[in-house]
């Protein structure tokens, strides 16, 4: 199975197209991420993630280290980390495809 994920992140003016393929729901996703982030960029176009330690694990697993690594403190959480996270699921059959949104407003005092 095959997900994606179109990321718009926000204020830093970045995004990112995050795809994910999974042939098995406890095997190897096969993720690609197409963006224009010089942080994330460093973790290059394509790599692999291991399913059952991205659910299993979430925010202490490998891959959420990695990513969390590349990102800058201030800029944590990414919502492309997000995307990723839920590309691997819905390409593993985990989870169903459902857009999330975030408006984000402020207030005059």
């Amino acid at each position: 199975m095959r997900a994606e994920a179109h990321v718009e992140a926000g204020i830093c003016g970045y995004s990112a197209v995050v795809s994910a393929e999974a042939q098995d729901p406890l095997g190897t996703a096969a993720l690609t991420l197409d963006t224009d982030c010089p942080h994330l960029s460093r973790l290059g176009k394509s790599f692999d993630v291991e399913i059952i330690d991205m659910v299993q694990g979430g925010c202490e697993s490998e891959i959420f280290r990695e990513l969390s690594a590349a990102v800058p403190a201030m800029h944590c959480p990414c919502p492309v980390v997000t995307g990723i996270f839920q590309v691997v699921r819905i390409a593993a059959g985990l989870s169903l495809p459902k857009e999330i949104r975030i408006a984000l407003t402020k207030d005059k005092i």
